[in-house]
C-alpha cells in the first residue's frame, strides 16, 4: 500500500502518481475567447511567442494559436509572430514594441502571453506617448504587475494557490477509504482566477 504521492503544481508524465496542477491551455484559451468577446469589433493584436523553451509557455502558446486559428476569419485581428527569449522580459517587450511601432499600428486591444511582458511593453508605450489609444489588455499572469492606469485596461487571470487545499483533501480521501481504484492516476486540473476590474466589462 504505503502513502498515496500527490504532485502539486507541476506534473510529470513519466511519475505514475496523481497529480493537481493549473490547466494552462484550458486557462488561456478561456481569457483569449473572453477577450476576444468583449472586444466589440475593435482592432486587435495578439503578439505569440514562436518558439517557448518549457512546457507550460507550450501550452499557453498554443491555446493563442487555437484562438488566433478560429478568429482568422476576422479582419480586426492581427496576429504577431515573437521570436524571443522568454525569460528576458524586457527584450521580449521591447520586440512586441518595435513589431508593433512598425506595423503602424491601429489597435486598441492587445493580447499577451503573460502580464509581466503585457506591462513592461505597456511602459515603452506610455513613454513614446501612445499609451492613450490602447483600451484593454488580455493577459495571463501569475503574478499582479503595473499601476492603477495600467490595471484599469486590464483583463487577466492568475494562477492562485487556493484550490489545491480541496483537491488535495479530495484525493488524499478518495485514495485513503479505497475509493479510488489502485493503478487509476487522479489529475486535477485547476483553472486560473479572473481579476475583474470596474471598467472592463
Amino acid at each position: 500500500c504505503g502513502l498515496p504521492l500527490i504532485l502539486v503544481d507541476h506534473g510529470l508524465d513519466s511519475v505514475p502518481a496523481d497529480t493537481i496542477v493549473f490547466d494552462e491551455y484550458g486557462s488561456m484559451k478561456e481569457l483569449m475567447l473572453r477577450g476576444l468577446k468583449v472586444t466589440n469589433n475593435r482592432p486587435a493584436a495578439m503578439f505569440i511567442r514562436e518558439s517557448p523553451h518549457y512546457r507550460i509557455a507550450n501550452f499557453r502558446r498554443q491555446a493563442m494559436l487555437d484562438v488566433a486559428a478560429e478568429a482568422a476569419g476576422s479582419d480586426q485581428l492581427t496576429v504577431y509572430s515573437i521570436s524571443t527569449c522568454f525569460r528576458d522580459i524586457a527584450q521580449t517587450a521591447n520586440v512586441i514594441f518595435q513589431t508593433f511601432m512598425e506595423s503602424e499600428p491601429r489597435a486598441k486591444v492587445l493580447f499577451f502571453p503573460d502580464t509581466m511582458v503585457a506591462w513592461e511593453f505597456y511602459q515603452k508605450l506610455r513613454d513614446a506617448g501612445q499609451a492613450g489609444q490602447i483600451e484593454l489588455l488580455v493577459a495571463l499572469g501569475d503574478i499582479l504587475r503595473g499601476d492603477d492606469d495600467f490595471n484599469s485596461k486590464l483583463l487577466a487571470s492568475y494562477r492562485l494557490f487556493d484550490g489545491f487545499a480541496p483537491a488535495i483533501r479530495r484525493i488524499l480521501s478518495e485514495r485513503l477509504s479505497g475509493e479510488a481504484s489502485v493503478g487509476n492516476v487522479r489529475r486535477e486540473l485547476l483553472n486560473f482566477t479572473f481579476m475583474e476590474y470596474d471598467n472592463v466589462k
